[in-house]
């Protein structure tokens, strides 16, 4: 079992048909196990439902599969957001990315499934980009 926290690059990719990575996130889900949790922060909710707010029908579909697959990291406090803030500061990663490397800290999440490689730079976190090609039935890791 492993804890996996989905990024806003994967999402986007995965509900946007005409995305040029869409099909990438079809195969990475296939091979995601059934006892792996799958985690998404509250603010990545959010800012991929304001994305959908055009495509009501495809944003109600997405926040349905969201419930029903993934636990949402709604624990976000002041905290959260002082240590996101100073790594903002220290950082080229964008604010939002600093808020997820923090709830997933906090959370004791370690694997991240995103096509964005700022979370390459932060140590002790693996990111989930591809299938690997040799062994397709596993994900790849740049750690």
């Amino acid at each position: 079992m492993n804890k996996i926290m989905l990024d806003g690059s994967f999402l986007e990719a995965l509900m946007f048909k005409n995305h040029e990575r869409h099909e990438e996130t079809g195969i990475i889900m296939k091979v995601i196990r059934k006892d792996d949790y799958l985690y998404i922060p509250s603010h990545i909710l959010v800012a991929m439902m304001n994305k959908l707010e055009s495509h009501r029908d495809a944003g109600r579909i997405f926040y349905e599969n969201i419930l029903n697959n993934t636990r949402i990291g709604c624990n976000i406090g002041r905290k959260e957001h002082l240590n996101a803030h100073e790594m903002f500061k220290s950082t080229d990663l964008s604010y939002q990315d600093c808020l997820t490397i923090t709830l997933m800290k906090k959370m004791n999440i370690r694997n991240i499934i995103s096509f964005n490689e700022g979370f390459d730079k932060i140590r002790g976190i693996r990111r989930l980009y591809r299938v690997d090609k040799l062994h397709p039935h596993q994900l790849n890791y740049f750690n």
